[in-house]
């Protein structure tokens, strides 16, 4: 006859043995119905991936209406500034220019009287003997070396900047190699 403590021992191995047959089976019946495609698996697969992207669809909405209303909000609250702006300029009898409020803003900051990089060498007056100047003076100062045939291709500043950052980094990639 068992005592009470080898019958508890007994009851736990077997609950032990049954949830791990329970698991081993329900791993191969897996691996079983992946292995041939099971049309069940699949038809849960995709009822899955449904769901999913139909709460992924759902909350980009949501989050598209969202930024869209904040929008509207920010372009109304920008329109009451301007109007408050255009009365202020006529009460304080501001200069117009100051204040356009007939032209898109710049963007990225004030506008610059400074020329922009896309000028050509003929509209900053640069002959060739100015280019090789200034490209000698940024050889030494960068040291490094650009071949006098990719200077006679220079037709703007974009293109000079362009050429001294190509050699600056090919000697840094050659440096760490």
């Amino acid at each position: 006859m068992l005592g009470a403590p080898q019958l508890s021992m007994l009851m736990m191995g077997a609950f032990l043995a049954i949830i791990s047959l329970a698991v081993l089976l329900h791993y191969f019946s897996l691996r079983y119905a992946i292995v041939n495609d099971s049309p069940y698996l699949r038809s849960l697969l995709v009822s899955l991936q449904a769901q999913e992207n139909e709460r992924m669809q759902t909350y980009l909405r949501d989050s598209l209406n969202t930024m869209a209303s904040k929008v509207g909000e920010l372009q109304a609250r920008l329109l009451r500034v301007d109007a408050l702006g255009e009365r202020l300029t006529k009460v304080a009898r501001l200069k117009p220019q100051d204040f356009m409020f007939d032209r898109v803003p710049g963007r990225g900051g004030a506008e610059s009287s400074l020329p922009s990089t896309e000028l050509s060498m003929k509209d900053l007056g640069i002959n060739s003997l100015d280019i090789v100047e200034v490209v000698s003076a940024s050889m030494r100062e960068l040291k490094v070396k650009v071949p006098r045939s990719e200077l006679s291709k220079l037709t703007d500043v974009n293109g000079l900047v362009d050429l001294l950052y190509k050699a600056a980094s090919e000697k840094e990639r050659a440096s760490v190699s």
